[in-house]
């Protein structure tokens, strides 16, 4: 039997995420419309935190992109600032990976075990 690679279960892990993140509530203001799970450090910077629950919040379409208040991935780098100043105040241990991130480039992952501790957390959701 042919081993499965690390992107099947990268992707497979990744799809697990997606759904525990669907429909939970905006860490900003509460809303379920739309939610999706953020990652704090981009998945494509850090292997090692791709999955980290530490690493992901879910955010509404609004927080996560298109709100000029405060906004994850908005076009106004106020926005941007507002929720990196958001997250420090109430994430502290997410908003500290932005720093630490980079201790880990390179670090070999499991993403098979990451894959089988977020269905678990979604089999008990």
């Amino acid at each position: 039997m042919k081993k499965k690679g690390q992107i099947y279960w990268r992707n497979k892990a990744d799809k697990e995420v997606t759904k525990y993140f669907t429909g939970n509530p905006c860490v900003v203001c509460g809303s379920t419309y739309m939610t999706c799970g953020h990652h704090i450090v981009e998945r494509s910077l850090s292997a090692y935190y791709r999955h980290h629950p530490y690493n992901l919040v879910a955010l509404c379409p609004a927080h996560h992109k298109f709100s000029n208040d405060l906004a994850a991935h908005s076009k106004n780098p106020l926005a941007v600032k507002a929720w990196l100043e958001w997250l420090e105040r109430n994430r502290p241990i997410s908003y500290e990976l932005l720093d630490t991130y980079k201790q880990h480039t390179g670090e070999k992952v499991d993403f098979e075990q990451a894959y089988y501790e977020w269905k678990e957390l979604n089999n008990n959701q």
